[in-house]
């Protein structure tokens, strides 16, 4: 430990000088008292500047979009607002630290999926993001999560709830447009499947945690 020849204290740390009179230290260094901050303050730095960025984005484009052009026009700005919003979500995700990765890979998944039925309703393409793109998003979720649950054990023990809940969006959407028109879209059949494999998977290598899971949330 250094140590200040005229004040007559210890000085824990890497400090060169004596907080009170600045002279030179004496002594050895040791392990600094308060933790490292200067990552965090990194993170925060970046975030804010991501915020700005974003939230400037979304101002122009909707200054240029209402006020500047005249002439009856759809909107462009308000789908790329959207999205731009659901990516701020899922950056915004990434600084929060601890936080619940299937639960994070969960509401990414639901707020990719309301934007691209607005942006079907908006660009005139619903059968696209409904048939094709909402389910390949549905599936790459279910996949991640699937996996991740066998990468990390805290992964589903945390999580669980909300990979059962991915799965539960995967085969409902099937069923509901097997009722409606008879033969779903190849996408969400692949979906399906991906579903009942995931649930299989979770089943066989992970029952007792799905059962704690429901007896949890069910108050079995």
């Amino acid at each position: 430990m250094k140590n200040c020849p005229y004040c007559k204290i210890d000085v824990v740390g890497k400090a060169k000088s004596c907080p009170l009179c600045q002279s030179p230290l004496q002594g050895y260094e040791t392990d600094e008292f308060w933790p490292d901050t200067s990552v965090k303050k990194k993170n925060s730095i970046i975030y804010k500047c991501v915020v700005f960025l974003m939230l400037t984005t979304i101002s122009v484009l909707l200054i240029v979009d209402f006020l500047t052009v005249r002439s009856d026009h759809n909107h462009f700005s308000i789908p790329v607002s959207l999205f731009i919003l659901a990516v701020f979500y899922l950056v915004s995700r990434i600084f929060i630290k601890h936080k619940s990765i299937p639960k994070t890979l969960f509401f990414t998944m639901a707020v990719y999926s309301i934007v691209m039925v607005y942006a079907g309703w908006y660009f005139g393409i619903m059968t696209i993001s409904v048939d094709f793109v909402i389910p390949i998003i549905v599936s790459v979720v279910l996949v991640l999560n699937f996996v991740g649950s066998f990468i990390d054990k805290r992964f589903a023990e945390v999580g669980m709830l909300y990979i059962l809940m991915n799965i539960i969006v995967g085969v409902v959407p099937y069923i509901v447009l097997y009722i409606k028109d008879g033969y779903p879209p190849v996408a969400w059949i692949v979906c399906l499947i991906i579903s009942i494999v995931t649930f299989i998977g979770l089943i066989v290598f992970k029952g007792r945690v799905v059962v704690t899971e429901l007896q949890k949330r069910l108050h079995i």
